[in-house]
């Protein structure tokens, strides 16, 4: 039987809520907190974590050098089969939201080719940000409406990417071959945050 990720980030979001200790400040810190989380639930079991861990290191059916990324925030394996985990974290804390929404977009594409072709079991992201322009602002177009109005995660049609990213020299399409909806939910009353799993 699977990992229920979906289930163990929400637990982990309504543990977070009731605990008036904690605090998040940066990404690096929520993927601590998370990580210790899971390693609690994870005792007596068969399940393993690793924080940052490179694909090339795995036994995949593919090279590695064809993933989006090199490294998953949050590595889970079952050290008694060939099950395999991976959970991405977004908790942007500044602005820039139209290069902070593409980056969601590259970690969803890179966790459906962990799915697609790593064979992973199941994959989640949880993004969670107190920048409420990620949730509403005026601009409804482009690649804000998937934030602001269809919450959902899907292809992107070239002239919705900002002229500015399409720009850069490594630019490429990135070609998502699913649709991942989402729903915002509010944390500690200042945050705001979705899960996605597959």
């Amino acid at each position: 039987m699977s990992l229920d990720l979906g289930y163990l980030i929400q637990k982990f979001i309504d543990q977070a809520e009731k605990d008036g200790d904690f605090e998040l400040y940066n990404e690096a810190g929520l993927q601590h907190e998370l990580a210790i989380f899971l390693r609690e639930n994870f005792k007596n079991s068969e399940y393993r974590l690793q924080l940052e861990r490179n694909i090339g290191a795995l036994d995949l059916s593919i090279n590695s050098k064809y993933f989006l990324k090199k490294e998953m925030d949050i590595y889970i394996y079952n050290k008694n089969s060939n099950e395999k985990y991976c959970i991405e974290l977004k908790f942007p804390n500044k602005g820039a939201f139209p290069r902070r929404m593409y980056q969601t977009f590259e970690d969803i594409k890179f966790i459906e080719q962990l799915k697609l072709q790593g064979h992973f079991e199941i994959v989640a992201m949880l993004f969670i940000t107190e920048l409420e322009n990620f949730r509403k602002a005026n601009k409804q177009d482009g690649i804000y409406k998937y934030f602001r109005q269809i919450h959902q995660i899907s292809e992107l049609n070239e002239n919705e990417i900002p002229l500015f990213i399409r720009k850069e020299g490594n630019f490429q399409p990135l070609k998502i071959e699913g649709k991942y909806p989402f729903q915002w939910h509010t944390f500690k009353g200042i945050y705001h945050y979705f899960t996605i799993t597959f």
